[in-house]
């Protein structure tokens, strides 16, 4: 996720008209999205514009999806919520974690 929090030339312009085609509170799927905006310019640029767009609109809490029982993707539903509206915290980290060996049982379907 990192890495698609760098910028690119194309990424203001096409930021700007991802705004245009997915208005506040509207919810989508990237899959979705994408082809709103393909036409202009590589499909790629645009999918990673709006990989970008979310991590940063979650970074301040202010991204409208679910993850408490399926993992991120192209196919999740999700919304941006309008700057003005109050954030979305998430709960609080434990204070402790579970054993090393606790972690991997639970999360084997995640590559280590």
């Amino acid at each position: 996720m990192h890495a698609r929090r760098q910028g690119f030339a194309a990424f203001t312009e096409i930021e700007a008209s991802l705004y245009q085609v997915w208005p506040w509170g509207e919810v989508a799927c990237i899959k979705d999205l994408v082809p709103r905006l393909a036409g202009r310019w590589q499909e790629a640029l645009v999918e990673a514009t709006i990989w970008k767009v979310m991590a940063d609109s979650a970074a301040r809490g202010r991204l409208l999806v679910d993850l408490s029982s399926v993992p991120l993707s192209r196919e999740l539903p999700q919304a941006l919520l309008s700057p003005e509206s109050t954030p979305i915290v998430p709960d609080p980290l434990p204070d402790t974690l579970p054993p090393a060996h606790r972690l991997r049982n639970e999360f084997s379907h995640i590559i280590w």
